[in-house]
């Protein structure tokens, strides 16, 4: 019995030194965590910090009339970004506080020219002036938040100060500036100090590791071809890491050029890495449309290496035994020079990953990169396969056809170790050098920079497919019908802009939702219910597609509720003591840090972390306002409404329907591509075309660009139309920029496709039959009709082709040694293209008949088109029957808008 209470006391302190333990594990786990996890405290800490600077009367009394303003501006800069972008965040958002506070200002001065006393009885003039200020600066805003997202920061808070300081204003006649400034520049010093203090981010180590995973991804790649290359069985390879890797790279060297980094090698010396790593995913692209045709015309057939051309189908009577036992020994001398330099290959990029991780890292560079080495091995393989190829003999339209394939796949892996060589000359040129702090490179407008934005994906803020092109003037003859047709162009180009129409929208809401302030003595009741909360949620609501605006209402009604929710209990198991609710709000912090990290829900943890603040702000600073219930029930009363008011204006005025947009963008995109064909044949005959080739180009990249865009908008969209086909739409998009790529190519310059090559009466017959295909896909889409019953021309003029060129081989005296790759693609080409045709044509059957909906999802009148015709057969309001013309290729001013850009010359038919 002695020993019970010593048994009692081993065990408390067993226990004891039990849960130091868990939460010395803890503590160490949360240190050397993931980013994610790191990031997710540095919320929560910076949360916590927020309300305990906002809730004690020390600080809520220095505060002024605004003490929540500090939880917001800490919130909106969470930090989650690097020091760099920190600092650029906090830089857009003072920067947009001032502007607005100077701007505020100057109204209430103005105002008070009109009335400057006698608060019980405001003029009318005075209210309506306010409120068209109001209006004035919403619709600036609106307008910069959708030219400029980078700007967002700054529109949002610029906002909020004269959604408080302008209402506010009604009865209010000094200035303001002490209320807004101070608090909002210590919101914003929260954050930044934790993101400087806690786990300092800096996006060197960010672009560090992006490069070590885009050169693993290219080693990869390349150990995929070369497995390809040894089944030769048609099998694509996987390209997903290698894209995934790129836009990563893009991505961060985009952000880099806009924020201060501190590095041993500055961003702009990987713009040239960049851009030859996008080179190598359009590089593989084209291999996996070899791939593609030749699993499609063969899918039971597999080869060997060295099988493909057995010596039963090189033999003819002008070969001997010689020709192919020496052509047996060039095809293995090819083989093993091709393998040893794939080793090679994933070698080289093992060094460059080393050689990046050091220099980086400011360690002694041991790795060796022998670029010199790699390329005098590189240049053996177009020897070996010249040998091989100047014994093979071409005797039918199969051999030519095989032939052209592996014409095509050599040239392509040529190209891919190019391309690498270059990566490793672009490696090895780098030099390291001492930490030194950098400036963004948007300050000095490096010639890199459009380097970037060619080699990448344009960004969003950059893309505007609605703007009208420039007017030719060809035809003005005096100064007042050129002014004329600028004046047109400008009026075309603003009615058309997208940014303007969003600015309008963002105006009305902003109107209608403060409008009951500014009637006469209804600001009291506005002011006591708080009001601006809804001002404040239908600006967060109001999005810039119409799917997304759903989809943010929606997060920002899950965020106020559970923000709300926290709040009150916070409030009851604390028992309404500031000291209590602050020492339980790291645990919020942790739920809210979950949310804003995952980008899926970040949405509503911003909304949450500021429901929270507010709700819980207003029943401690301000009792006397009601209970955290009647505050909750103020938030819950007025989200609402802000909602609905942003998504009803949304829907009736001016509403940007993404996945019209993306119709449309697809549609342009081909457009632009059968302008670019066209010009490659019709160059011959006019060469001022060629000229053009490059914003054709362009034009076209672009256009799928802002479709891609749009695409995860059109998710969110409410329809009743039931299934959005998604995954369809994806592959059209993928099988596009698979075309665009084969006519346009790897390189810069002058397009694959403009270059000549044999038989040019027939190839040019082919690039025109291309040309209306293109064509024909396009008015497809755009006008929602059946894609036509007959098969596409284009396959039975390659087959022309193909016999024509055969037939011209087997008819020389000698075998010709040639090199068949510009058939090869003209072969993948065609091929992408009957895809492309396939389907679309499933996108149209399935979007007129879809899956639990209602109505159409590309919706026209189904009894004017005729599926099972070539040309639709229409009736007119008198019954008489009457045909359309067949589908030509057309010159460029009888398309539609991309043709606008250039004319033909006026002798050309």
């Amino acid at each position: 019995m002695a020993d019970t209470p010593l048994s009692k006391e081993a065990q408390l302190r067993e226990h004891v030194w039990g849960i130091i333990n868990v939460l010395q594990a803890l503590f160490w786990g949360l240190v050397a965590s993931p980013k994610r996890n790191k990031r997710i405290l540095k919320i929560s800490l910076s949360l916590t910090m927020a309300v305990a600077f906002t809730l004690p009367p020390i600080f809520s009394d220095f505060h002024g009339a605004n003490p929540f303003l500090l939880g917001t501006v800490a919130i909106y800069m969470f930090p989650v970004k690097t020091i760099g972008g920190q600092l650029v965040a906090t830089a857009i958002g003072l920067i947009g506080v001032l502007i607005a506070l100077g701007y505020s200002n100057l109204v209430l001065f103005l105002a008070a020219l009109i009335q400057d006393d006698d608060d019980e009885n405001i003029v009318f003039g005075r209210r309506v002036f306010l409120w068209l200020s109001f209006v004035l600066i919403s619709s600036f805003c609106g307008y910069i938040r959708s030219k400029f997202p980078r700007l967002y920061l700054g529109t949002v808070l610029g906002m909020v100060v004269n959604m408080f300081a302008i209402i506010r204003g009604v009865n209010t006649f000094g200035q303001t500036f002490r209320n807004f400034f101070y608090v909002m520049v210590f919101g914003a010093c929260v954050s930044m100090v934790v993101g400087f203090v806690f786990w300092p981010e800096d996006h060197s180590s960010i672009l560090r590791d992006d490069m070590i995973d885009g050169v693993k991804a290219a080693q990869s790649m390349m150990e995929s071809v070369r497995w390809a290359l040894r089944q030769d069985s048609g099998q694509e390879i996987d390209i997903t890491s290698l894209k995934n890797a790129h836009s990563k790279i893009h991505a961060s060297l985009r952000e880099a050029g806009y924020e201060i980094s501190v590095s041993r090698i500055p961003s702009s010396e990987f713009v040239p890495f960049d851009v030859a790593l996008a080179k190598l995913v359009s590089a593989a692209r084209i291999f996996n449309s070899a791939m593609r045709r030749r699993n499609r015309l063969y899918p039971n057939l597999r080869r060997r290496f060295e099988d493909l051309f057995p010596p039963a189908t090189i033999h003819s009577t002008r070969t001997s035994s010689v020709t192919v036992v020496t052509r047996g020994e060039n095809m293995s001398a090819a083989k093993e020079t091709v393998d040893d330099t794939f080793v090679s290959t994933s070698e080289i990029l093992d060094s460059m990953a080393q050689r990046i991780e050091e220099m980086f890292r400011g360690r002694e560079v041991t790795s060796v990169i022998d670029h010199e080495k790699y390329w005098a091995k590189v240049n053996e393989i177009p020897e070996k396969w010249d040998a091989e190829s100047s014994q093979r003999s071409v005797s039918s339209t199969r051999e030519l056809e095989e032939a052209a394939y592996r014409d095509q796949v050599n040239t392509i892996l040529l190209e891919m170790f190019d391309i690498v060589t270059d990566i490793a000359v672009i490696v090895e040129g780098m030099k390291k050098q001492r930490l030194t702090l950098w400036l963004p490179r948007k300050i000095y407008r490096e010639t890199e920079d459009s380097a970037t934005e060619e080699g990448g994906e344009a960004s969003q803020d950059t893309i505007d497919p609605d703007e009208d092109e420039d007017l030719m003037l060809r035809e003005a003859t005096t100064r007042l019908d050129r002014f004329g047709i600028f004046l047109s162009d400008l009026l075309c180009s603003l009615r058309n802009s997208r940014h303007i129409k969003y600015g309008i929208k963002f105006a009305v809401v902003m109107g209608l939702l403060s409008l009951p302030a500014f009637i006469q003595r209804w600001y009291i009741w506005y002011e006591d219910l708080r009001v601006q909360w809804a001002l404040i949620s239908a600006m967060v609501a109001m999005e810039t597609t119409r799917g997304m605006t759903f989809r943010t209402a929606g997060m920002k009604l899950l965020g106020a509720l559970m923000g709300g929710f926290s709040a009150w209990a916070v409030m009851s198991i604390g028992l309404g003591h500031y000291y209590s609710s602050i020492c339980l709000t790291p645990i919020i912090g942790l739920i809210v840090g979950c949310l804003v990290t995952n980008p899926k829900y970040m949405k509503a943890g911003t909304v949450f972390a500021l429901a929270y603040n507010i709700i819980l702000g207003v029943a401690t600073v301000f009792p006397s306002h009601g209970n955290v219930s009647a505050a909750f029930a103020r938030r819950i009363l007025t989200l609402p409404v802000g909602v609905v008011v942003a998504m009803a204006v949304h829907l009736m005025l001016f509403p940007f329907k993404s996945r019209s947009h993306l119709v449309k963008g697809i549609s342009h995109s081909l457009d632009w591509l059968h302008h670019l064909l066209f010009a490659i044949e019709a160059s011959s005959q006019y060469p001022s075309l060629q000229e053009k080739f490059d914003d054709m180009a362009k034009k076209a990249s672009s256009r799928v660009n802002f479709a891609k865009l749009l695409l995860p908008a059109t998710v969110y969209e409410v329809s009743l139309s039931g299934h959005w086909p998604y995954e369809r739409f994806e592959r059209i998009l993928e099988k596009v920029e698979d075309v665009m790529i084969l006519v346009i190519g790897e390189n810069d310059g002058i397009p694959v496709m403009a270059r000549s090559g044999t038989c040019e009466g027939l190839r040019l017959k082919l690039l025109a039959s291309l040309c209306n295909d293109l064509l024909v896909i396009s008015h497809t889409l755009s006008a929602r009709l059946f894609m036509p019953r007959n098969q596409s021309l284009s396959s039975s003029v390659l087959s022309e082709y193909q016999t024509f060129l055969s037939a011209k081989i087997v008819a020389e005296e000698v075998v010709i040694k040639r090199n068949f790759s510009d058939l090869g693609r003209l072969s993948d080409l065609v091929n992408e293209m009957n895809l492309l045709r396939e389907d679309v044509d499933e996108l149209i059957t399935e979007t007129q008949c879809p899956k639990r909906g209602l109505l159409p999802q590309l919706s026209f009148i189904i009894k004017k088109s005729r599926p099972a015709t070539a040309v639709a057969s229409m009736v007119d309001v008198e019954g008489q029957a009457f045909e359309e013309p067949p589908v030509l290729a057309v010159p460029y001013n009888d398309v539609r808008p991309p043709s606008r850009a250039y004319s033909l010359p006026p002798n050309m038919p």
